[in-house]
């Protein structure tokens, strides 16, 4: 194997969450039944069924590796059919037309990812944005309803009218915003988001959060804010979640407080069975 091929494997993330909604009923009716060993296998299996899995990639899922197979077809045939693809909307090797139907076509859905170095303050340049990202969406023929994230780092100044324009015009666009940025407190996007949820809720709890984990210390933190925000919470850590070695008890932190924890891996520390 190359050191080509490995670094294009490398940059893939393999993403999983789960869908609660969907298989609601199915829980409920498997909780009422007898404690039996037959009942527990069932069980265990429908959790499994209820895992999405998905593909966060630099590289355009389309392209052919050097084993002569596409970057899906080898997410694929290492035991994971994607439901979703997270790619980049600009930059380099970006989202292309040829890609999304090659991704509808294999029954794929696309999380698409949005970066603009203007600056975030009012509400005005956030529509700006917003209706570039739409225009965009537009040429490339991105699906209406397609979740689309604002990638916000972590030294911008960012504020909650900001934002509150950037969600309402691409909710008025037909798409479901997003924002990728880190959820530490010490940052401005903890602050202004919790701050757009106290004053124009009705659009800010239509938004999506890829968040940043942190310190256990600061996970408690903002977990406490979050309550009654969000049910989910995605672990994505700027690189391998499993290696974190609070992780275990962001799961059972995050349980306490009622919440539902979903976890991007790239597999790699996964026992085989």
């Amino acid at each position: 194997m190359t050191k080509q091929n490995n670094k294009r494997k490398n940059e893939v993330k393999i993403m999983a969450c789960k869908d609660a909604k969907k298989k609601q009923a199915e829980a409920e009716k498997l909780a009422v039944k007898n404690t039996q060993p037959e009942t527990k296998e069932v069980t265990e299996e429908r959790a499994v069924e209820r895992l999405f899995f998905g593909v966060d990639s630099q590289i355009q899922s389309d392209d052919v590796l050097q084993n002569n197979i596409t970057l899906f077809e080898w997410s694929v045939r290492n035991k994971v059919y994607p439901n979703f693809w997270g790619r980049n909307l600009v930059g380099e090797n970006a989202l292309t037309r040829e890609e999304i139907d090659f991704l509808h076509s294999k029954g794929c859905k696309i999380a698409a990812v949005y970066s603009d170095s203007g600056e975030k303050q009012t509400e005005e340049q956030g529509q700006i944005i917003a209706k570039k990202i739409d225009v965009l969406a537009l040429e490339l023929g991105v699906s209406k309803g397609t979740a689309i994230f604002l990638e916000i780092g972590e030294n911008e100044v960012v504020t909650r009218d900001f934002m509150r324009g950037f969600a309402s015009m691409l909710l008025n666009e037909g798409f479901t915003p997003g924002f990728k940025a880190n959820t530490d407190a010490t940052f401005d996007f903890d602050r202004e988001y919790s701050r757009g949820m106290q004053t124009d809720k009705d659009v800010f709890e239509k938004c999506l959060i890829w968040a940043v984990a942190p310190s256990l210390a600061e996970f408690d933190r903002v977990t406490d804010r979050l309550q009654g925000v969000t049910e989910y919470l995605y672990y994505h850590v700027m690189g391998e979640p499993l290696t974190h070695p609070d992780l275990p008890d962001f799961i059972r932190l995050a349980k306490e407080k009622g919440f539902k924890s979903a976890i991007t891996t790239n597999g790699t520390l996964l026992p085989k069975k």
